[in-house]
C-alpha cells in the first residue's frame, strides 16, 4: 500500500481594517496560529473588488465596524447579497448594543470586542471555520 501525503491548506479568511497597524497585527497574528489569511483590506469596497476577480473566496471574514470608505454595516449588507455562503465576525471597539444587535440581524455570525484576549479570537474564528 503507498501512503500519500497530503498537504492540508486551511480555508480562507479575509481581514478588513481601515488601521494599518491593527490589521497588520491582527494578519501577522493570524498566520502565526496557522491560519491562512487571503485577502488583508483596508475597507469594504476594496474586498468586494477583490471578491469578484478571486477565484479562492473565504470562507470567513474578520470586518471593522467603523471604516472610511465603507462602513462593516453596510459591508456586510453586500457580502450577504453577493456571497452569502461567506461568515462575517465583527471586531470593533464599539460596545453599543443597539448596533451590534443590527450587524447580527444583518446576517454577522458574530461580534468579538477588539479589547478580547489573542485567545478569545482565535477561539472563535476556529469555531466558525469548522461550522
Amino acid at each position: 500500500m503507498k501512503q500519500t501525503d497530503t498537504l492540508y491548506t486551511p480555508p480562507a479568511i479575509a481581514v478588513v481594517d481601515d488601521h494599518l497597524l491593527m490589521r497588520e497585527t491582527i494578519c501577522q497574528i493570524l498566520e502565526a496560529a496557522g491560519f491562512n489569511v487571503e485577502l488583508k483590506l483596508p475597507n469594504g469596497r476594496e474586498l468586494l473588488a477583490n471578491l469578484s476577480l478571486s477565484e479562492n473566496v473565504p470562507k470567513l471574514c474578520l470586518l471593522d465596524i467603523q471604516m472610511s470608505v465603507m462602513s462593516g454595516l453596510d459591508t456586510l449588507k453586500k457580502l450577504r447579497e453577493l456571497y452569502p455562503g461567506i461568515k462575517v465576525l465583527i471586531y470593533s471597539f464599539t460596545r453599543d448594543e443597539r448596533t451590534i444587535r443590527e450587524l447580527l440581524e444583518c446576517g454577522a455570525e458574530g461580534y468579538l470586542f477588539k479589547g478580547c484576549a489573542l485567545e478569545e479570537l482565535i477561539l472563535k474564528l476556529k469555531g466558525l471555520l469548522v461550522l
